[in-house]
């Protein structure tokens, strides 16, 4: 039961994930500034934290933008050929 993929490493993990998450929160309603600092320095996944507005992409975050998209189409004022707004570069 104690073995690297049981339950008690799992429940752990999920444990430390939790408690930092209200760690995240709490720093968040106190001040956002210091929020945005810190987790802009700690390698804690994007999806995982809280809150991602204003904390700037970092160099352990994957690229946000989906691997199909980006045709290489000219634009003119933001629109394709066709007139259109080209489809979202970010993952849903």
């Amino acid at each position: 039961i104690d073995d690297a993929g049981g339950v008690m490493p799992r429940l752990a993990d999920a444990l430390k994930r939790q408690r930092r998450a209200w760690l995240l929160v709490a720093l968040l309603r106190e001040d956002r500034d210091k929020y945005v600092e810190t987790v802009s320095f700690l390698k804690i996944p994007r999806d995982e934290l809280p809150n991602r507005q204003g904390v700037p992409l970092r160099a352990c975050d994957p690229d946000p933008r989906r691997r199909d998209s980006g045709s290489g189409e000219p634009l003119v004022e933001g629109l394709n050929a066709e007139g259109l707004v080209p489809d979202c570069a970010l993952e849903d």
